[in-house]
């Protein structure tokens, strides 16, 4: 499974590390704003777990790990991807 966003993911390939591989509360925060067929614009605030933070990588928009990847834009924590592209794409506008 996927984000509308993305490459639909079959399976993960043997070459993908166990430190690579996303986690199930890092899988949660990234989709905890967004109810089940929902399309948004807005998002809420995610709940954050303090004892499981540390465990989100910065990611590429494919998901693979980055140093720039998008969590972080001008200095504001970012929920997910698609919101800074949203963002992004607002003020290209």
């Amino acid at each position: 499974g996927c984000r509308n966003d993305q490459e639909v993911i079959k399976e993960i390939p043997a070459t993908v590390s166990d430190d690579e591989k996303v986690k199930v509360y890092e899988a949660l925060w990234d989709l905890d704003m967004i109810g089940n067929g929902e399309t948004v614009t807005s998002y809420k605030k995610p709940k954050l777990n303090p004892k499981f933070e540390d465990t989100k990588i910065q990611r590429a928009i494919q998901g693979e790990p980055d140093e720039h990847g998008l969590l972080f834009l001008n200095g504001q924590k970012l929920v997910v991807w698609d919101i800074a592209l949203r963002l992004i794409r607002n003020r290209s506008m």
